[in-house]
């Protein structure tokens, strides 16, 4: 009896060794896909050699405008650095390069839409360095007042964006409304006004005033009589070199900026940062949305949905049935917008070669996409993306 035992649990044997082999297989070809096709490499990484010492304005490609502060940095023991360092900086602004970084736009399962994304990082002989200090970072890009900034955290198929602060477009529109004025006094001295100014007096600095109104702090009558706009353009940095900032100091007017026309905020962590809002139309509604790969006969497809008039990157998942959707598993419905343009992709890797298919449809009740993965190579592939999304 206990040899008959053992003839039954070989075959049971046998079968979990070849399910966990298939998974292993399918694991290393999923593994290939975000490192050898879909990776943070694809777009070119701005070097900027600095001295952690003086405050620092990078200028780059794309228009981002980093300002660093002198000794903003740490070291792996929380030590202040001291000297040159490397700045690392990506910036994300097309969907090419939203798709090949694998940048998904998800919050905790919540779409999101993208005004923008960018990378920082710092460096010293190949040690990753903290930040101690937050960064500014001004961003030229059309202002969405319902955008705030998520902190991105990565996994190897996707990036979850967390952790939403608000942009500080309103806080410093604010400050110049209320510290851009010249003042004429009815009565008292220059000396005394300045001491006003220094204790930033609450009616004094509101934002809300208008010519003509007045009253008195301290015995002293203060009119406003004109609103005029500084011409302090530059300030001079600890080595000496004029260099204009965006940002204001407390007191300080300084800024230079159009608030319309570019996003500002504060970057506390390095790493991946995103401008987004969380994304809802009145058209949006549950629907089916399958998508199927007629010649699956690869160990792994990654599946994506790129919207086309929209900075909208969703990550698929293989069903039950072995056909693809876009929610978080067969267990959620998914809420998609009726009429939307999409891009669908699915890509494989296969012999040492990427396969892919990408097609446009319009977002239905009930719908399913039929894909044929052809072979191509990573080239081919950023030019199927140039000319299909």
């Amino acid at each position: 009896m206990k040899n008959l035992n053992l003839l039954i649990l070989i075959p049971f044997a046998l079968l979990g060794c070849s399910e966990t082999k298939k998974q292993d297989t399918k694991t290393n070809s999923r593994a290939k896909i975000f490192e050898l096709v879909y990776n943070e490499n694809l777009t070119p990484t701005q070097n900027f050699l600095i001295n952690t010492n003086f405050d620092t304005l990078l200028n780059c490609q794309n228009g981002t405008k980093l300002l660093i502060e002198a000794n903003s940095f740490a070291d792996k023991n929380g030590t202040e650095f001291d000297g040159f360092i490397e700045m690392e900086v990506k910036e994300v602004f097309n969907k090419k390069d939203v798709i090949l970084n694998n940048l998904t736009t998800k919050s905790n399962g919540k779409i999101l839409e993208s005004g923008g994304m960018i990378y920082i990082n710092a460096i010293c002989e190949d040690d990753t360095l903290q930040l101690i200090k937050s960064i500014k970072c001004l961003v030229d890009s059309p202002v969405d007042s319902e955008m705030f900034i998520y902190e991105g955290v990565r996994s190897d198929s996707s990036i979850n964006w967390v952790n939403p602060v608000s942009t500080e477009n309103e806080s410093i529109q604010s400050f110049l409304k209320s510290t851009k004025h010249y003042y004429t006094l009815s009565e008292g001295n220059y000396s005394d006004s300045v001491s006003f100014y220094k204790e930033r007096h609450n009616w004094l600095f509101s934002p809300n005033r208008v010519v003509g109104e007045d009253t008195t702090i301290q015995n002293v009558k203060i009119t406003f009589t004109d609103l005029k706009y500084d011409t302090v353009k530059v300030l001079q940095s600890k080595n000496g070199i004029l260099m204009q900032k965006f940002f204001p100091n407390k007191g300080v007017n300084e800024y230079r900026e159009d608030l319309n026309t570019n996003y500002i905020f504060s970057i506390k962590k390095l790493g991946w940062a995103n401008i987004d809002k969380l994304f809802k139309l009145p058209t949006s509604e549950k629907v089916s949305l399958i998508v199927k790969v007629n010649n699956n006969e690869f160990d792994y497809v990654f599946t994506s949905m790129m919207f086309k008039n929209r900075n909208i990157y969703l990550p698929g998942y293989e069903k039950n049935n072995s056909t693809y959707g876009f929610s978080h598993g067969d267990h959620e419905d998914l809420i998609l917008p009726i009429g939307e343009r999409v891009t669908i992709l699915a890509t494989a890797y296969k012999n040492d070669q990427p396969f892919v298919d990408i097609k446009t449809v319009i977002i239905k009740k009930n719908q399913t996409t039929e894909l044929e993965l052809m072979e191509t190579t990573l080239e081919g592939l950023k030019e199927q993306l140039e000319s299909k999304i």
